[in-house]
């Protein structure tokens, strides 16, 4: 009886391990492999791959729990279109981020 139990588990960690083996050899793309082969006219944005106009247009990787803040364009430099961070939501606001930028906190 006891070598009736222990075949169907042998059965099982088989299907198991072979079923690891297949998953591990069908190839990954890397996300180098993606942002080589993503078709942007663009900027393409390096974290999140977004094709956009200009850097400061990317998205954060994580809208749901991250805040854009944009730092304004320096006035000294006429190819600067500003920059930004992404800031978890709720831990500061922007105002504080851009003063702390600019060197007033």
């Amino acid at each position: 009886m006891a070598g009736l139990l222990i075949l169907p588990a042998s059965a099982f960690f088989d299907q198991f391990f072979a079923q690891q083996q297949r998953q591990q050899q069908q190839p990954q793309r890397s996300h180098e492999d993606e942002y080589l082969s993503k078709d942007c006219g663009k900027y393409l944005c390096p974290d999140t791959l977004a094709c956009v106009s200009k850097p400061v247009d990317c998205p954060c990787p994580f809208p749901n729990s991250q805040q854009k803040c944009v730092f304004p364009p320096h006035p000294n430099n006429d190819h600067d279109d500003g920059s930004y961070i992404c800031i978890s939501k709720g831990s500061r606001d922007c105002k504080f981020v851009v003063d702390a930028y600019n060197g007033l906190v």
